[in-house]
C-alpha cells in the first residue's frame, strides 16, 4: 500500500486543484499487490459521478537508472485519448501527474455537453443528407449552372432580408450577413466541381446551419423542398414565405 503521508498529499492536491472539486467527489482504493521485489502498491482514484474517469498508480519496486522509484500510471481521460499510460518518478512525479489529470478531467467535464451537441448535429445532418439521395449524381450543364447561380442569388437576398427584418442589433446583423455571404460564395464556387447530388449535400449542410443559428421563421421551410426547387429548371425560389 502507498504510505499515509502520500495519501494526505493526494487529498490536499485534489482539494486545491480547483474550487469545483472536493475530496468527497472521489473514491480512493489503496491496496498491496505482488511485486518483483516483495510487496508493491496499487492506488486508484475514481471520479465518483462518472466512474470511467479514474487515475490509477502502480508501484512494483522498479527503479530508474538513478535509483528513483518508478510508478506506472493510467489516466482516463488522457491528454489526447480516452485512456493513456504514463510513468513517473517518485512522490513528486505522482503528485504532478495527479494535478495534471485533475486539470484534464475538469476540461473534459466542461466539454462533454459540447461534444454531445456536436454528435446530435452530426446525426441531424446525416438524416438530412439521406433525403437528397434520390438526386442525380451528375454534373450541371453550363446552362443549369448559370440558372442555379441566379436562383441561389435570389435565395441569398431572401435570407439577407429575413436577417435584417428579424435582428435588431446592428453588429449581429453585420456578422450574420458576412457569414451568409461566405456560405453563398462557397456554394457558387462548388457548382462546377460537384455533382448535383454532392452540391445538394453541401447546400443542405449550410441550410441546416442557417436554420439552427438564425432561427428565423422564414428559414424553417423544408430544406429538401428548397434544394429540389433550386435544381428544377424554370422554378424560382418560393418568396412567399
Amino acid at each position: 500500500m502507498f504510505k499515509a503521508s502520500l495519501l494526505e498529499r493526494i487529498k490536499h492536491t485534489i482539494e486545491r486543484a480547483t474550487s469545483r472539486y472536493t475530496f468527497d467527489d472521489f473514491t480512493i482504493t489503496n491496496e498491496s499487490v505482488r511485486a518483483n521485489q516483495g510487496t508493491g502498491a496499487s492506488l486508484t482514484i475514481t471520479y465518483r459521478f462518472k466512474p470511467t474517469y479514474k487515475f490509477t498508480a502502480s508501484y512494483t519496486g522498479n527503479r530508474d537508472t538513478s535509483g528513483s522509484n518508478t510508478i506506472y500510471c493510467r489516466i482516463s481521460p488522457g491528454e489526447l485519448t480516452t485512456a493513456e499510460g504514463i510513468s513517473v518518478t517518485g512522490d513528486e512525479g505522482l503528485i504532478s501527474a495527479l494535478s495534471r489529470w485533475l486539470s484534464i478531467l475538469l476540461d473534459e467535464l466542461d466539454t462533454v455537453p459540447t461534444f454531445a451537441q456536436i454528435e446530435q448535429q452530426q446525426h441531424e445532418i446525416s438524416e438530412i443528407l439521406k433525403q437528397v439521395d434520390d438526386l442525380p449524381d451528375e454534373y450541371f450543364t453550363r446552362e443549369e449552372a448559370e440558372g442555379l447561380k441566379e436562383k441561389i442569388d435570389e435565395l441569398e437576398r431572401m435570407i439577407q432580408k429575413s436577417i435584417r427584418d428579424s435582428v435588431e442589433d446592428e453588429e449581429s446583423v453585420k456578422e450574420q450577413l458576412s457569414t451568409i455571404k461566405k456560405d453563398f460564395e462557397t456554394l457558387k464556387s462548388q457548382i462546377p466541381s460537384l455533382t448535383k447530388k454532392g452540391w445538394s449535400g453541401s447546400f443542405m449542410v449550410r441550410y441546416h446551419k442557417w436554420t439552427r443559428n438564425f432561427g428565423s421563421a422564414n428559414l424553417l421551410k423544408s430544406g429538401v423542398q428548397a434544394v429540389k426547387g433550386l435544381l428544377i429548371d424554370g422554378d424560382s425560389v418560393d418568396t412567399s414565405v
